[in-house]
């Protein structure tokens, strides 16, 4: 078990520390921390009492960012937020979405990155309301298509060009971390390939909506508002020979078993 004591934290006190499995308790701040361990390193820490009961918040290791100064302003910063949060609790004044600092801790160390998110969106909405198709679509801007099963592998050619994907830009940014500049900047990237680009926006503007729904997200913080999307340049393509051969034949034989209107033939 890791021995206490208490003195004002400084510099020279954490350098003076050695490898000693102990905590130090700071006299200016009250359940605030140095917690050296056995291999040298040394981490800033804080009491807290949470509905009566005692937990932890970890500030950071020693270095930079965190210095004695900066750990001890950290410290006074969440001990603060703390008492604003029981207080406001007590009074019944809280909003639902006011969490207390360790609370808020804890939800972002459960909160999915993209990746884990989409294979959520996937399995949990696209497979039970979209078609086939659409699906196929989703895993292929999202870089998770399926591998085919049961087939021999083809001969190797020249490798194809790299497609690019949501996931190998932002697959491994928490859902609660991504903006709107992050979706801008995947949106630029693929301007050469401007209606796909205009996709994988539509994609991850409908997955941050489910987020939301499912209290992923806070409710309004869809990161893809307000990203312009491309012009789209339209395409008409006329049908080849062959191909009005088979829609002949197709229309001769619904005719000839009175699946087709007159207007339908027409058509």
């Amino acid at each position: 078990m890791a021995k206490r004591s208490r003195l004002k934290l400084t510099k020279a006190v954490i350098d003076g520390l050695g490898r000693v499995d102990r905590y130090l308790w700071d006299t200016e701040v009250p359940r605030f921390a140095a917690r050296s361990r056995s291999s040298g390193a040394v981490h800033y820490v804080l009491r807290i009492v949470v509905d009566g009961a005692q937990r932890w918040y970890a500030i950071g290791k020693h270095g930079d960012p965190w210095t004695v100064e900066t750990a001890r302003a950290e410290a006074q910063r969440v001990l603060g937020q703390a008492a604003n949060v029981k207080a406001l609790r007590e009074t019944g004044a809280a909003p639902a979405t006011l969490l207390h600092p360790v609370e808020a801790r804890e939800r972002q160390k459960a909160t999915p990155t993209l990746a884990e998110f989409a294979r959520r969106y996937l399995d949990e909405h696209a497979v039970p309301h979209k078609a086939p198709g659409t699906v196929e679509a989703d895993r292929g801007l999202f870089g998770l298509r399926e591998k085919k099963k049961g087939k021999h592998p083809a001969k190797k050619t020249a490798p194809p060009s790299k497609v690019r994907t949501i996931l190998e830009t932002l697959g491994s940014k928490r859902v609660d971390r991504i903006t709107r500049s992050d979706v801008v900047a995947l949106h630029l990237a693929w301007k050469d390939t401007p209606t796909r680009a205009n996709r994988a926006v539509a994609l991850l503007s409908h997955m941050f909506a489910m987020a939301e729904k499912w209290g992923v997200r806070p409710d309004g913080t869809n990161p893809c508002r307000h990203v312009d999307r491309f012009k789209e340049q339209k395409r008409e393509r006329f049908l080849s020979g062959n191909e009005l051969a088979q829609l002949g034949h197709a229309l001769t034989a619904a005719e000839k078993k009175n699946r087709l209107t007159p207007w339908g033939l027409a058509a």
